[in-house]
């Protein structure tokens, strides 16, 4: 990326907004196709068993529908629990929540440490802790959660990048098989595909769906998960492991092409996206996350209003404006607690009347707060 700024914005900033303006023949929306992605061939789909983690009694609700105009709260986790003992921690946590008016939490993947089991006891374990959330809670694949998983004792495939894959696979089924959170209260949620069981493979007709892309809306703030990993954005070195990358990344794209156009047919005041990974975007590299760094900007360019960026990964709190000195001053990062920190969490205020149109404009409606356990 290009330092430096004039009074508007920086070349290469200009140039995508121009791109995008052609791309999207007036409708503000973003393409997949003007940002590199190409056309992929569908994969063979595979038998799936009934999941195992059984629905609570929680009732689904649609997203509050509050004043355009209200602020409102929410809760900001992610890379936890890693263990047993901070299993404790984070009910704590979820009990130190429940006396907090938020309108829902947010976990941005990782409900594991790389060195434990990936099998389907721990992993329905920790997804039913997350289930006994006060607040609706919005999950997010992390790279320990499937990509880094290493398991040699359970009776997977041989293959370990297939090993990898069925662990996403069985992500799916469990934690994404329906339109809606998790947590005591429900939330219901858009999901990118809802067609089972070719959902899960990541492919629906001629497109790649992912359904642990969601989506919501509160008040006058439009949110969106999109599935981003750690660790160099998973594995690419088998055949199988680049394909399903490939349809990760393209599936990425529309989705966040579509929660744009959305975002400004509707006039939302701000945007949020989630996702596990730090894309390091201070490097600008050619890596696993280049392509999902150039969709960020380029939809934080197009919004032209208040973007918030939320991911976890290098477990260490921040919170600044990423790109600030590229002359993108709407684009704030914020990442969460991780282990060792397992005590502690993100409460973010969303104050619509501080909000400020404009790619270049500072303003500060994002309010963040820490949180620790006494």
């Amino acid at each position: 990326m290009t330092a430096g700024r004039k009074t508007g914005e920086t070349p290469p900033l200009a140039q995508r907004r121009l791109l995008l303006k052609r791309g999207a023949a007036g409708s503000g929306a973003l393409t997949a196709a003007a940002m590199g992605f190409a056309a992929l061939p569908p994969v063979k789909q595979a038998q799936v068993a009934e999941p195992r983690v059984a629905q609570s009694d929680a009732i689904a609700a649609a997203p509050p529908a509050r004043p355009h105009d209200e602020p409102f709260w929410f809760g900001f986790i992610g890379d936890t629990p890693y263990s047993r003992q901070e299993e404790g921690s984070l009910r704590q946590i979820l009990t130190a929540m429940s006396a907090e008016p938020l309108e829902f939490v947010l976990h941005v993947g990782d409900i594991k440490s790389r060195t434990e089991s990936c099998g389907d006891d721990l992993l329905s374990a920790r997804l039913d802790l997350l289930d006994h959330c006060p607040h609706p809670l919005v999950l997010t694949p992390g790279d320990n959660d499937w990509t880094d998983c290493t398991d040699t004792a359970l009776n997977w495939p041989a293959d370990r990048d297939l090993r990898r894959l069925e662990r996403l696979q069985w992500l799916r089924l469990h934690a994404y098989r329906h339109p809606q959170s998790l947590g005591r209260r429900r939330m219901s949620l858009q999901q990118q595909s809802r067609d089972w069981p070719t959902a899960l493979q990541g492919v629906t007709e001629d497109r790649p769906r992912l359904p642990e892309n969601l989506r919501w809306r509160v008040g006058s703030l439009q949110f969106c998960t999109l599935h981003v990993v750690g660790s160099n954005n998973a594995p690419r070195r088998a055949p199988a492991l680049e394909q399903a990358w490939l349809l990760r990344q393209e599936a990425n794209g529309d989705w966040l092409n579509g929660t744009v156009e959305l975002a400004l047919r509707e006039k939302a005041k701000g945007l949020v996206i989630a996702l596990h990974a730090n894309m390091r975007f201070e490097y600008g590299r050619s890596d696993g996350w280049e392509r999902m760094r150039q969709l960020v900007i380029a939809a934080a360019v197009a919004f032209d209003g208040p973007v918030l960026l939320l991911h976890g990964d290098t477990h260490h709190f921040r919170s600044d404006l990423l790109l600030h000195s590229h002359g993108l001053a709407n684009l704030r990062r914020v990442e969460c607690f991780g282990s060792p920190f397992s005590a502690s969490w993100v409460q973010i205020r969303w104050e619509p009347s501080l909000a400020r149109t404009g790619a270049v404009a500072e303003s500060d409606p994002f309010q963040v707060a820490t949180r620790a356990l006494p």
